[in-house]
């Protein structure tokens, strides 16, 4: 495979924007009273979704990917990336009601559980980003760059 072509580099663009950086080290690093960590925790989520539904507006825009399984990759990625995306706003929802920091930190792990839960469909097409000639051409688009490496 050689390089990507204009719409594969858009679609793994999207893809790759709507992943998040680390979100358990975002939450450790947070500091401040309980309702600053409350309200930077449902900002976590809030812009965890927006971040999804941005993405899925571009894959869906990009078409899907020039590689082997492309196809099967689209599909997956734009049907989950909606439903880990509610699963946030649900995670917003249920942090915003903490009323201590042992219950923010319960809601937020029961949170970051419903997203990867949600996010499960993908494990199945993993095996497609993971394939090397696929991770060296995503090391080239700066959306995906930061996610491989960080």
């Amino acid at each position: 495979m050689g390089s990507f072509d204009p719409d594969t580099v858009r679609y793994f663009a999207a893809l790759c924007s709507g992943l998040q950086d680390k979100p358990r080290d975002q939450y450790e690093g947070l500091t401040g009273d309980l309702a600053t960590k409350r309200a930077r925790t449902v900002d976590l989520f809030t812009q965890q979704a927006e971040r999804l539904d941005g993405a899925t507006d571009g894959m869906k825009a990009a078409g899907i990917p020039n590689i082997p399984e492309g196809a099967a990759l689209a599909s997956a990625t734009i049907a989950t990336y909606p439903k880990v995306a509610a699963a946030a706003r649900q995670g917003a929802k249920l942090v915003a009601g903490a009323t201590s920091q042992a219950e923010l930190d319960d809601q937020f792990q029961a949170a970051r559980e419903a997203t990867d839960a949600a996010g499960a469909p993908l494990d199945d097409v993993a095996e497609i980003i993971g394939a090397p000639a696929v991770v060296g051409q995503m090391k080239k688009i700066a959306a995906c760059a930061s996610v491989l490496n960080g």
